[in-house]
C-alpha cells in the first residue's frame, strides 16, 4: 500500500519534527506576526492529545525554502471499516496563507485522504493570531466527536447509496464542471470506478465512486495539498449536496 508523500509545491519535501523546529521565522512587520511551523504543530498535537486523541501517524512537509508548511495527522479513531479520522494543518511565513486546521478521513486500503469544511479553522498572522488559532482549534477538537459521528453516518449513507450508470456519469461530469477534476482526469475516474483497483470498491455505490475520485486526485496531495484539500471538500459536497461542503474564505 503506497503512502502519499506531502509537499506544498514542486520542490517541497517531507521533514522530521527536529528539522521543522530548525526552520527560521522572519521578524514581524507591522500587523503581520509570523508563527513558527513547529509552534503550530505543537499547538495542534497538544490540543489533540489533551482531548484524549491518539496520534497514530504524522507527516510534516515544507516548501519554498521552508516558508510553507503542511501536515497530516492520522488519528487512531475509526470512522468505518478501513477508515480513520485525519487532521490537516498548514502554515506559512511568507504571507501566502493563514494558520489553518481541518479534519476529514483516511481510507487505508488506498491511502486516500479527504477533508471537509464542516470543521475548518483559519486565522491570520497577527499579534494575537496564534492565541486565537489555539482557542479555535481547541473548540474544533472539542467538536471532533460530533464530527466523527457525522462522518460515520456520511460514509454509511454513501456505502448504501447505489448508483445507476447514468447517475455515476452525471456525478463525474458535474465534478468536471465544478473544477474538481480536469478534462484529462475524467477518463481516469471512469476507469477507476468501472475497474476498481481494490475489491472493497466493487459495489456500484456512491462510496465506491467517491474513492475513485480520491484515488485519481491523490497525486494532487503530493504536488499541491492545499488545492487537494479544496478539491476533496468540494467533492464531499457533490456526493451529498445537503452538506454544502464548499471551501470557506480565509478569516
Amino acid at each position: 500500500m503506497a503512502e502519499a508523500v506531502l509537499n506544498l509545491h514542486s520542490g517541497g519535501h517531507v521533514v522530521t519534527y527536529d528539522e521543522l523546529k530548525a526552520v527560521p521565522v522572519p521578524k514581524a512587520e507591522g500587523r503581520w506576526h509570523p508563527v513558527s511551523h513547529a509552534a503550530v504543530a505543537d499547538a495542534v498535537r497538544e490540543t489533540l492529545v489533551g482531548a484524549g486523541y491518539v496520534i497514530k501517524d504524522a507527516k510534516h512537509a515544507i516548501a519554498r525554502n521552508g516558508q510553507r508548511y503542511f501536515a497530516t495527522l492520522e488519528l487512531a479513531t475509526p470512522l468505518a471499516a478501513g477508515v480513520a479520522l485525519a487532521v490537516g494543518v498548514r502554515n506559512s511565513t511568507d504571507k501566502s496563507f493563514p494558520l489553518s486546521f481541518c479534519a476529514g478521513s483516511k481510507v487505508f486500503v488506498c491511502s486516500n485522504l479527504a477533508f471537509r469544511s464542516e470543521l475548518l479553522v483559519r486565522r491570520k498572522h497577527t499579534v494575537n493570531g496564534m492565541k486565537a488559532f489555539g482557542t479555535a482549534i481547541g473548540s474544533a477538537v472539542a467538536s471532533l466527536t460530533s464530527f466523527k459521528e457525522a462522518e460515520e453516518l456520511r460514509i454509511k449513507r454513501m456505502a448504501e447509496m447505489e448508483l445507476t450508470p447514468a447517475q455515476s456519469s452525471h456525478v463525474i461530469l458535474s465534478a468536471f464542471r465544478r473544477g474538481i477534476i480536469s478534462s484529462v482526469q475524467i477518463a481516469a475516474v471512469c476507469d477507476a470506478y468501472e475497474n476498481p483497483p481494490h475489491p472493497e470498491f466493487a459495489p456500484r455505490t456512491a462510496w465506491s465512486l467517491f474513492n475513485s475520485f480520491t484515488e485519481v486526485l491523490k497525486p494532487r496531495a503530493i504536488s499541491a495539498p492545499q488545492q487537494f484539500v479544496a478539491s476533496t471538500i468540494r467533492l464531499n459536497g457533490l456526493m451529498l449536496p445537503e452538506a454544502k461542503d464548499e471551501p470557506q474564505t480565509a478569516a
